[in-house]
Parts: C-alpha cells; structure tokens; sequence
C-alpha cells in the first residue's frame, strides 16, 4: 500500500426498534418521545473502517450524516467508537427520508476525495438498500452490496458478497470503491472511554447542501398493513379447548 487510504463511512440515525409509527397521509411519523439511535447495519460499516485503522492501512476516518439536528446525536456515537472527525449535511427530515436526495448530498460531499465510502447495506427503519449504490453511480465509483468479507491488496479489495440460499461470491474491487457491510462481517466495538471523554468536546462539522446542483424531489408514500387474518381465544379446560379447536377446524374444513 504506497499511501493511506481515506476513509468515509456513512452514518444514518434512525428510531429505536421499539417506537410506535403512525402512518399521516402516507407518511411516516413518531411521536416527541422517540428515542433516535445510530442505524445498526452503519455501527458494522464504521466497525470494518475502524479494523482498517488499527492495521494502519488508513489513519484518518470520516463519518458523515444527512438529516436534522437530532442526527449530531448518531454522528457524536461514531466520534466515541473511534472515528476521527464527523460531518453533519443539515437537511429536513422529509428530504432526509429520500435515498436519491441523501446519495445527492453525500456526492456534493464526498468529490471523489476519498478511496473507500463505506455503508451499511440498508437502513433499519426504511430498508431501501438504494444509497451505497446511488453514490457509486453518481461517483462512477466500483461497488459492491452484502460484504461479509475484505482482504486489502495494493490497489484493489478481494471482497465476499453474500447471496441468497446461503450462497456467496467473491471477486477483486478496483480502489476507489464503494461497499455496503452486511452485518455478519464483524462485532462492532464498544467505545473506549478515553474516546468517549474526546468525543463529548469535538466539533462536528455542520455543512449546507449545494442547492444550485438540482436535487430531485421523489415521494413515498406508505400504508398500515390490513388485516387479514383473525386470532381467536379458546377457553376453559383442556377438554373443552380440545373439542372446541376440533369443532372450529372441521367447520373450516382443516380436517
């Protein structure tokens, strides 16, 4: 390796997997009380660049995120696992929840200054699986989505991409490069406290879209699942619930 890599990782913030959604006008909403965490599939990304940086192969990290305010929170989480230096693309929440806008904004950013751009292979709320490959295409960079597996070389990557039917495969990625992690690669690291005591003081760096390259503008819009199925309580003894479950399956001609 003749030089050190530079290193991006891509950080989304997301609700807890226990907060309650509502769905307004085909929107999503949360509620004042939501509890924002670091996106689990990201914590494995930043966890591979962070295996790189104690091989020495990179000696500097970034981490960046788009969204409102509440996003310094996962950045500041990054900074305390190790990353050494956070950026914040402040943008809406409307427009932060579009793969295409935060891919958009993550290329203004990023200009072909880095040699590896790491994501999580989706997002937990969402689960688009679009932004890593939206940025490779916008960056004309090589990609690859489901990594389980590096191995870095001089100037490529041999990664290991996981398929279906519990299949993979493996082949050599050119630097500059983008990878989405799967999250079977690694065991994310619980921060040391000297970076947690270091985190707490650090800047993050807050940066405005360019607006004058045209963003577009799409829209999701989202449904409550129907119910489609009815779950029915049987009670009373053992005998009873018996005859009872025998007398609802024959009369729905399961037996």
């Amino acid at each position: 390796m003749q030089h050190k890599l530079k290193v991006l990782v891509c950080i989304k913030q997301v609700p807890d997997s226990n907060a309650v959604v509502r769905i307004k006008d085909g929107i999503p909403e949360y509620d004042d009380n939501t509890v924002y965490v670091i996106n689990r599939y990201d914590e494995y990304a930043l966890e591979e660049a962070l295996q790189l940086k104690d091989r020495n192969v990179t000696s500097h990290i970034h981490t960046i995120s788009v969204g409102p305010e509440r996003v310094q929170k996962a950045l500041r989480r990054s900074l305390e696992m190790g990353a050494d230096e956070a950026f914040h693309v402040h943008i809406d929440e409307v427009a932060a929840n579009n793969p295409l806008i935060v891919a958009q904004t993550i290329t203004q950013f990023a200009h072909n200054s880095y040699d590896i751009i790491f994501t999580g292979v989706m997002s937990e709320d969402a689960m688009n699986q679009y932004t890593g490959q939206l940025i490779a295409a916008m960056l004309q960079y090589n990609y690859a989505t489901g990594v389980t597996e590096l191995l870095l070389n001089n100037d490529t990557i041999t990664i290991t991409r996981e398929l279906d039917a519990r299949e993979s495969m493996q082949y050599e990625l050119r630097i500059p490069c983008v990878i989405s992690i799967q999250s079977s690669i690694n065991k994310p690291r619980y921060p040391a406290l000297s970076n947690v005591l270091r985190a707490r003081k650090q800047e993050i760096n807050i940066i405005k879209p360019d607006m004058t390259i045209p963003i577009i503008q799409t829209h999701c819009y989202f449904t409550m699942p129907q119910r489609i199925t009815q779950c029915h309580f049987i009670e009373g003894s053992m005998s009873q619930k018996v005859s009872k479950l025998y007398t609802i399956l024959h009369k729905n001609a399961i037996l």
